[in-house]
């Protein structure tokens, strides 16, 4: 627990008190504790794992939204319409990816 604390920049009491309340917010045990050793149980795996996926879906949408918003389209019409219908398709393609 010390090292964990040390890596994640926080006094180990306080590691501690943030995994309590994050079991007690889920209302689930995520940790075998035993003397002088402390590990996962089958559902702090899972959690990992579900953890990792969000994090890294999360991680990818964010980065594509960013891409969708800085690209430039440009384009030639010389109808009004066109123009109108055009804005509004590129709209609704922005706005799904919000």
């Amino acid at each position: 627990m010390s090292k964990a604390a040390e890596v994640l920049l926080i006094s180990q009491p306080s590691l501690t008190r943030n995994m309590q309340i994050l079991e007690d917010e889920l209302g689930v045990i995520l940790f075998e504790r035993r003397k002088n050793k402390l590990g996962f149980t089958e559902t702090g795996h899972q959690i990992v794992k579900l953890a990792k996926k969000f994090l890294k879906q999360k991680f990818l949408d964010d980065v594509q939204h960013f891409a969708l918003k800085e690209s430039i389209i440009f384009g030639g019409v010389n109808a009004p319409e066109a123009i109108f219908e055009l804005e509004s398709r590129i709209k609704k393609g922005l706005e799904q990816h919000i």
